[in-house]
């Protein structure tokens, strides 16, 4: 495992590993994630095994904005708005993936969950690789979240490529989550601005 500063040149060398279906493990705005290219069935199946995450619990993935959103989800109209009103930031939505556009293993009955990270690093993370990149917590399935580098190192030395590393992370609740893949939106999980985002649904179905 090689670690890096958090900085341009991290950025760089992530994008170079995320590209050769290797696993990176790097800053988010709540802890630290792993990443992995989220089209690539070979390279998300080295992070459940890194985790050892069991099947049938897919990982939300971070996309640079909602033009490539669009290009790996179906985005309504209200996924549209819920995108333009709350990201970048603690919104995590799901909805229907595209056909064959991203590994199987990051669905759940066609449907997939993304978000537009705030954090600088992740986002530019995104912006850099350009396509859809796993963002799950660097913790074994059941475990606390890491918020240091050097848990991440002590846990998943031999398991990843790249450790960026940003110092300790102060510790944020995830994301607000909403399910848009059923009839009427679901809130799913209780995060940062849920109230917001229950305001703006309840405005936008009026």
């Amino acid at each position: 495992m090689q670690s890096i500063r958090v900085g341009r040149k991290a950025v760089e060398k992530a994008v170079a590993v995320l590209r050769t279906g290797k696993v990176v493990a790097y800053p988010t705005e709540t802890c630290y994630g792993l990443g992995a290219d989220a089209t690539d069935s070979v390279a998300v199946k080295k992070v459940f095994e890194a985790k050892k995450r069991p099947a049938g619990k897919p990982f939300v993935v971070i996309v640079a904005d909602e033009k490539v959103a669009g290009k790996y989800f179906k985005l309504s109209p209200l996924a549209k708005a819920l995108v333009r009103e709350f990201m970048p930031g603690p919104l995590t939505l799901i909805v229907p993936a595209r056909r064959g556009a991203l590994a199987k293993l990051v669905l759940k009955k066609g449907g997939a969950a993304f978000r537009i990270p705030s954090h600088s690093f992740a986002l530019s993370l995104a912006r850099s690789f350009g396509k859809p990149v796993v963002s799950t917590s660097a913790n074994s399935s059941g475990e606390p979240p890491a918020y240091s580098a050097e848990k991440v190192a002590r846990e998943f030395g031999g398991k990843i490529s790249l450790l960026v590393d940003a110092g300790g992370l102060p510790r944020r609740r995830p994301s607000t989550m909403v399910d848009l893949t059923a009839e009427k939106p679901v809130l799913v999980r209780i995060g940062p601005r849920a109230s917001a985002v229950r305001r703006f649904l309840k405005r936008i179905s009026s």
